[in-house]
Formats: C-alpha cells, sequence, structure tokens
C-alpha cells in the first residue's frame, strides 16, 4: 500500500471513530481483491476499498464488489481523501467544511 492510500485509509477510520463507530482491516487468506476495511457506523455495515487519489479500483477488486452488492452488502470503493469525504457524506451525512 502506498503513503497517499494509507493516509486516505487512515483519515476514513479516524473519521469513523469520531463519528462513533470503528473500523476493521479486512484480509481474507485466500482471496487477494477483497475490500480494505469494514465500516460500521449507526448499525450500517460498509466493505470499502481505499485507493489513492485518482487510482481506481482493479477489474479483480471491482468483481469482489459487485459480488457483495449483489448479494445484497454495502460495498464500494473510493480514491483519495475526496473520495472519502464523498463516501462519509453520502452514506453517514458527516459533511466537511
Amino acid at each position: 500500500m502506498g503513503k497517499l492510500e494509507n493516509c486516505a485509509e487512515l483519515f476514513l477510520h479516524k473519521q469513523i471513530c469520531h463519528a462513533g463507530g470503528d473500523t476493521y482491516k479486512f484480509v481474507s487468506p485466500g482471496r487477494r481483491y477483497v475490500p480494505d476495511r469494514i465500516v460500521l457506523l449507526n448499525s450500517k455495515v460498509w466493505f470499502v476499498e481505499v485507493k489513492a487519489l485518482g487510482i481506481e479500483v482493479s477489474g479483480r477488486q471491482e468483481m469482489e464488489i459487485n459480488k457483495l452488492t449483489r448479494t445484497g452488502f454495502n460495498a464500494c470503493g473510493v480514491s483519495g481523501i475526496d473520495g472519502v469525504k464523498e463516501f462519509l457524506s453520502k452514506e453517514f451525512g458527516i459533511n466537511f467544511k
């Protein structure tokens, strides 16, 4: 994971914790393309793949995200801190100035 991706992932974690939730690093042996984080807040569960600004999820990561959403789970990919902010605003009503 690159430094910029790590910063965005840490930002996501801190904002969710500040709002009273938590995130878990998601690693699934044998399944390399699962999303990075499980986000828990306000009785919602999200699987989130965090990328550095301007980087999009890979084809295999997109397939995993689509598989999760097809089976009824919340899953998405976000790019950079701005993508994290957009996700937090849309899904949890956390707004930034």
